[in-house]
């Protein structure tokens, strides 16, 4: 059942979001990306500009995962709020 909810976003605010395939990406010894893989990369370059983490993350999802198309889809999504 779908509902609403809101999100009050202060400046300097990151929200991420990505699809199940991202975090369940599997590498070929059949290791899992994984959530707390993902929030340390986040962590370790949350300072960096938006754009930036965006690349960061990808490259490291496709050095994890290093064939052409993985079998899941896999979207991050990165929402930023910038000073008023």
């Amino acid at each position: 059942d779908p509902h609403n909810e809101s999100l009050t976003m202060e400046p300097g605010d990151l929200l991420v979001l990505c699809t199940d395939g991202t975090v369940e990406l599997k590498s070929d010894a059949g290791e899992i990306y994984g959530r707390k893989r993902l929030e340390q990369l986040i962590r370790e370059n949350v300072d960096a500009p938006v754009l930036q983490l965006a690349k960061v993350i990808e490259d490291a999802v496709n050095a994890f995962h290093p064939h052409e198309l993985p079998p899941d889809d896999c979207t991050v999504m990165l929402l930023a709020r910038t000073a008023d």
